[in-house]
């Protein structure tokens, strides 16, 4: 199994994440006026998504003998559970928080990109993000 070293990876990864015991901050900062940056020490990027296995063994069981494609995932480690999402949704989304940017720039960064977002729903993911110790307020 090729990705059996990525796969030992995550469960290492999960295991230090979750055993540090993180705690989710009460406090919420403004988020219309301060930066956010993303809590690397919480983003795993991986070669599957092996949060649900079924997929991946079925996936395992047609390309039998041959290398299994990537489907390059990013697992976000937070208190209350572990968020997956496709690499590629990182690229165009969360990435943009990897430099402190301010939630007005990140919202005109992802217009300007032309991608359509119902901002309520993100709005609202943005804020558990915040609380859950993902995305982090840059103090000056």
């Amino acid at each position: 199994m090729p990705f059996l070293s990525d796969l030992i990876r995550f469960t290492r990864n999960k295991i230090n994440v979750l055993a540090k015991g993180m705690e989710s901050d009460e406090h919420l900062p403004d988020l219309d006026t301060c930066q956010l940056v993303l809590n690397k020490a919480q983003i795993s990027i991986h070669e599957q998504d092996y949060l649900d296995p079924l997929p991946l063994i079925d996936r395992f069981k047609q390309h039998l003998g041959k290398p299994l494609p990537y489907v390059r995932t990013v697992y976000l480690f937070m208190p209350a559970g572990i968020l997956a999402m496709s690499h590629a949704n990182f690229r165009h989304t969360l990435r943009h928080f990897e430099r402190p940017c301010t939630l007005a720039a990140y919202r005109a960064r992802l217009k300007d990109s032309g991608q359509v977002i119902d901002w309520r729903e993100h709005g609202r993911l943005v804020r558990r993000l915040v609380t859950q110790g993902l995305l982090l307020p840059v103090s000056e």
